[in-house]
């Protein structure tokens, strides 16, 4: 390895990796903590299996059927604009969980793996599964 190459990683400010769509992303070796869900992450995480995913499923395909001439956007970007719109409505005690959760740190790799998981378009349960099984691997 040259030594201007060795210097780059070493600096960690010019040394980049591809994300996804081929978007560069400086690698982050900083050292911070692990970061903390979003609050509608975290709502998402307590009440999607239970009573949203009706509600969002059915918003969902009626969005779809109002879109005649602009292309929609996804299932996952409109998931996440409802669960913030509904997590505003929600009451106090259901805020309050969801702050409670969001206090609790989440490592970068475990929302990572979830993330990937649920763009895979498959449900919750079969994510904490997969997860599940990777574990114990």
């Amino acid at each position: 390895m040259s030594s201007q190459r060795l210097r780059q990683w070493i600096n960690n400010h010019t040394w980049k990796t591809l994300l996804g769509e081929g978007k560069p992303k400086l690698l982050d070796l900083s050292g911070k903590g692990a970061r903390r869900w979003q609050p509608y992450q975290a709502y998402s995480c307590l009440y999607y299996d239970a009573k949203l995913r009706p509600i969002i499923t059915s918003a969902y395909i009626e969005y779809r059927e109002g879109i005649h001439d602009n292309e929609p956007i996804s299932l996952f970007a409109f998931r996440n604009r409802e669960l913030r719109t509904m997590l505003e409505k929600e009451t106090s005690e259901v805020k309050a969980e969801v702050a409670e959760l969001c206090e609790k740190s989440v490592t970068m790799k475990e929302e990572a793996e979830v993330e990937a998981l649920l763009s895979e378009h498959l449900s919750e349960l079969e994510v904490k599964e997969a997860l599940r099984k990777k574990s114990v691997l």
